[in-house]
């Protein structure tokens, strides 16, 4: 019966304390928002509560609010402007940070030699977003030996076969685009192929899969898609059969996680101060591990193996600068956990309170979603 009435207590705590958040978190949006209504707002900030009141609201905006509203502020007056250029979040254009897929790098090696293949090669690069797809594709492109280098972008999707067709200086059909990329040796790239698809351009979308099927010898495809994607446009349009090979793009593990980082961090030519625990203290006093070790481990696990997640939480983590080395405090970025209410975007705040609302979500498996 104790037993019995503990657990019955401790339910009802649980209860209480959901409903007691959520009044809690509901309380802080509205303080928040009716605080902020005379203060300025920014034009992301009216474009998105525009979008979101006509139900208009695109992915494009999102992003941008995204970007907007974590920026990672750095403004540590000794760290050298190289470093911000060393850990850009971008894509990478620089052979000397190709790290975390080298060993993917050999299915690229024989587009050096123009006269190697005897049919067309198509290649499908796969991986979730900032995992490296487009870093692969832009490092690839630097060695292709062919007479016409052509990269499709992701703002061609309204008209892929009419934009491919200007590229071409031919007539906008699937014929006169195949007899064109008889003429001369090709390499066309295109990253994020899964971006092109509208619910308006299906049509064309699968005119543009064909030219890829039926394309002569001498033309070769280098494409990249989502891997959440890919059973989906599998489903759709059997996309796996068109290519001949499939490459894909997992997580990073521990040794290059750490060889990324350092990697890039050697070229600024500062030194590292690590953080230091009593765990890490005690860690390296039994010889268990280093204290570079123990950062780079709870980088590695917080990041999942993901390379932007990665790159982000480092920077996240960079504590202070005095021009000869850089401070690590890994408080900054990778505490575990669920996060202090106060602590919450607006956004989060709301999003939150809607999870608890309307939602059967443990407060475990919340704290893992939102990190």
């Amino acid at each position: 019966n104790q037993i019995l009435q503990r657990v019955h207590h401790i339910t009802h705590s649980l209860v209480d304390f959901r409903k007691e958040t959520v009044n809690k978190v509901k309380s802080s949006y509205e303080w928040f928002k009716n605080s902020t209504l005379n203060q300025t707002e920014r034009p992301i900030d009216r474009t998105l509560a525009k979008k979101m009141l006509s139900k208009t609201l695109d992915t494009t905006t999102i992003r941008q609010y995204v970007d907007e509203s974590y920026k990672i502020n750095l403004d540590f007056k000794n760290l050298p402007r190289v470093y911000f250029r060393l850990f850009a979040l971008d894509a990478i254009q620089d052979k000397r940070f190709f790290v975390a897929h080298r060993s993917r790098w050999k299915h690229f090696e024989p587009f050096s030699d123009t006269n190697v293949f005897r049919e067309s090669q198509k290649m499908l690069v796969i991986g979730d977003r900032g995992m490296g797809k487009s870093s692969l594709l832009n490092v690839a492109q630097m060695d292709i030996k062919t007479d016409r280098l052509i990269r499709m972008n992701d703002d061609v999707h309204k008209d892929p076969i009419g934009n491919l067709s200007r590229i071409l200086s031919c007539k906008s059909s699937v014929s006169a685009i195949h007899k064109n990329l008889q003429k001369q040796s090709s390499t066309i790239i295109i990253d994020n192929i899964d971006h092109w698809l509208t619910k308006t351009n299906v049509a064309q979308f699968e005119d543009f899969l064909d030219i890829i099927k039926q394309s002569p010898h001498n033309c070769h495809w280098i494409l990249s898609i989502s891997k959440s994607n890919l059973d989906s446009f599998d489903k759709a349009f059997k996309m796996r059969s068109i290519f001949n090979k499939l490459i894909d793009l997992n997580e990073t593990d521990l040794e290059n996680s750490r060889e990324i980082i350092l990697g890039r961090h050697r070229l600024s030519g500062l030194d590292i101060e690590y953080p230091k625990t009593f765990v890490s203290d005690l860690a390296m006093r039994v010889g268990f591990s280093t204290e570079d070790e123990m950062c780079f481990r709870v980088l590695f696990e917080r990041s999942g193996g993901h390379l932007r997640h990665l790159i982000y939480l480092w920077l996240l983590s960079l504590d202070s600068a005095d021009g000869k080395s850089v401070k690590l405090s890994l408080s900054q970025g990778v505490d575990r956990g669920l996060p202090m209410v106060h602590d919450f975007s607006t956004l989060q705040k709301y999003i939150l309170s809607e999870l608890y609302t309307y939602h059967q979500l443990s407060i475990h498996q919340l704290s893992l979603d939102l990190g």
